[in-house]
């Protein structure tokens, strides 16, 4: 059984509409995929600006395990 990872790494495009900084648009799990996005995004949006930024979550699936394991 391969092991879990105990983070997600997840790509993330925002864009920003001004007045509330920088907002998640979409987030993906590959970088093509997050470029594709981000392609789309600037096309239908216009002047306003985008940008791609990579984030690690909490896997779930790692803590769930984690907290049915028994203690010491």
């Amino acid at each position: 059984m391969p092991k879990t990872n105990k983070y997600l790494y997840l790509w993330v495009v925002q864009g920003n509409y001004g007045g509330y900084g920088w907002e998640d648009l979409a987030e993906s799990e590959s970088y093509k995929e997050a470029r594709y996005n981000l392609k789309e995004y600037r096309i239908s949006s216009g002047p306003d600006p985008h940008r791609i930024i990579q984030r690690r979550e909490p896997n779930p699936a790692y803590f769930s395990k984690q907290m049915a394991a028994p203690g010491f």
